[in-house]
C-alpha cells in the first residue's frame, strides 16, 4: 500500500484519491434581507459560519463580475466551519494532506496569504459538534500571490500525520485566514473556494 510522503503543490494519481470541499456547499450560512451594523457586510451577502469575535469577518461575495462565488475573508482570524465525513476508503495509517484554492483582487505578486486548517474528530452518535481545534502537524505554507487579479491559486499541502484519524468518523474542519503580508484584508478581496484533500485509499 502507498504511502504519502513530503508536501507540494503536484499530483500523483496512482497514489492518491483527492476530494474536493467547496466552502460553499459545506457551511452554513444565511442572506440577510438588510445591510447590518457592520460595515463589512452589505445587504444579499451570505454570512458564513464564523468564530466568535467577528461576526461578519466571513461573507459569501461574488468575485468580480465572474457569477462564482466564494467566501472573502475580511479579517486574519476569521474562519468558517466545514463537516467532512471521512471516506469509508481512507487509510488512516497514512497522512492526509490538505490545501486551499483561493483568489485575491490585487496583482502584487509579493504579497503572501497565509491559510491555516485546524480539525476535531467527531464520532457519530456520540460526541457533540465541535469546532476545529487541533493544528496540523505540517502547517500549509504561505502562498505568493499571482499578477493576475482573482485567478485562482492553490497552496501547498499541509499534513495531518498518518495514526491520528479513526476510520468512521466525521471531521470538523475550520479554514483560517492566518496571515498576510503586504494586503490589506479591508479593502483588498481575499476570497477562498474550496479546501482540496488528498489520502491514501485503504485495501478493502
Amino acid at each position: 500500500m502507498p504511502h504519502i510522503s513530503g508536501a507540494g503543490k503536484g499530483y500523483a494519481i496512482d497514489k492518491y484519491k483527492i476530494e474536493y470541499l467547496p466552502l460553499i456547499g459545506y457551511s452554513s450560512w444565511s442572506s440577510p434581507a438588510v445591510a447590518t451594523s457592520d460595515a463589512t457586510l452589505s445587504a444579499g451577502q451570505m454570512v458564513a459560519s464564523v468564530g466568535t469575535a467577528d461576526t461578519a469577518a466571513a461573507t459569501f461575495v461574488e468575485v468580480g463580475t465572474s457569477g462564482i462565488a466564494g467566501c472573502r475573508f475580511t479579517y486574519t482570524d476569521s474562519d468558517i466551519g466545514i463537516l467532512w465525513p471521512t471516506p469509508y476508503d481512507l487509510d488512516v495509517k497514512s497522512p492526509v494532506e490538505l490545501a486551499v484554492v483561493w483568489s485575491s483582487d490585487q496583482t502584487t505578486a509579493t504579497d503572501t496569504i497565509t491559510w491555516k486548517v485546524l480539525y476535531t474528530e467527531l464520532t457519530m452518535d456520540t460526541t457533540a459538534v465541535a469546532i476545529g481545534a487541533t493544528a496540523l502537524n505540517t502547517a500549509i505554507a504561505a502562498d505568493t500571490n499571482i499578477a493576475t487579479a482573482n485567478a485562482l491559486q492553490q497552496t501547498a499541502y499541509g499534513q495531518i500525520n498518518g495514526g491520528l484519524l479513526t476510520n468512521g468518523r466525521v471531521l470538523s474542519l475550520i479554514l483560517e485566514l492566518d496571515a498576510v503580508s503586504g494586503a490589506t484584508t479591508s479593502s483588498d478581496v481575499i476570497v477562498a473556494y474550496y479546501l482540496v484533500v488528498r489520502y491514501v485509499r485503504r485495501r478493502l
